[in-house]
């Protein structure tokens, strides 16, 4: 009786024991599956982050111009602001040129393909029907071509101001490149742009101080140098 009495006592011990020990793997199993629902939103959310990194550093190499067209957002809006003074610049080249140039911007940069573009210049020959970069024109075309630049830019800027006028305009130099028939095309330019405004000239070019009636000269001395009118 006193065996039977202790083996019930024994499996009275062990039970509780069992059942203990299941109520802890419940616990266990439990809390091991909320882990694991944590670790799969966390890499849900970790996989989502990664998508989104992946389109913002896309996006960021863009806008900075290291990934292809390789043109930066600022040189971007620049390049549009640039067309127009093409535009209007390529209005006075082709006066100043007699129809021969065009300018327009260059699809590469010069450099190679790591270069940035949008900026930089080719020429339109219609001599020759062909485009090359801007840095092969002869010193004449050039100055030709820097001049309808600055013209078109002002009047890009003057009526991008509201109506302001751009009431004065000097140039300074490049003039003594010119043949004797392109230096007569470009005064020619210049007398036109007096109308209503200022073109001041700085040059050593005997022909332009022969049309140019009016202005300063700059006289050295053993002294100094002296500013009289002429």
């Amino acid at each position: 009786m006193e065996k039977v009495q202790e083996e019930e006592v024994r499996s009275k011990m062990e039970w509780q024991v069992a059942t203990q020990r299941k109520a802890t793997a419940e616990s266990d199993l439990k809390w091991t599956r909320g882990q694991l629902e944590k670790v799969e939103k966390t890499s849900e959310g970790i996989q989502e982050m990664e998508k989104v990194q992946k389109v913002v550093g896309r996006l960021s190499m863009q806008v900075k111009g290291l990934s292809n067209p390789r043109m930066s957002l600022e040189r971007f809006f620049l390049a549009q602001r640039f067309e127009e003074v093409l535009i209007s610049s390529n209005v006075r080249l082709k006066v100043l040129s007699g129809g021969r140039f065009l300018l327009r911007r260059a699809d590469e940069a010069e450099g190679g393909r790591r270069a940035k573009v949008g900026l930089d210049l080719d020429v339109y020959d219609n001599y020759t029907g062909q485009e090359r970069p801007a840095n092969t024109l002869s010193g004449g075309q050039m100055f030709l071509s820097s001049l309808a630049l600055a013209l078109g830019l002002a009047d890009v800027v003057q009526s991008r101001s509201g109506g302001i006028r751009m009431d004065a305009l000097f140039i300074d130099e490049g003039f003594g490149s010119l043949d004797d028939e392109t230096l007569q095309t470009a005064l020619k330019v210049l007398s036109e742009l007096r109308e209503g405004r200022m073109v001041g000239v700085i040059s050593h070019v005997g022909e332009l101080k022969r049309q140019i009636r009016s202005g300063f000269e700059v006289v050295p001395s053993p002294t100094g140098s002296v500013v009289r009118s002429i």
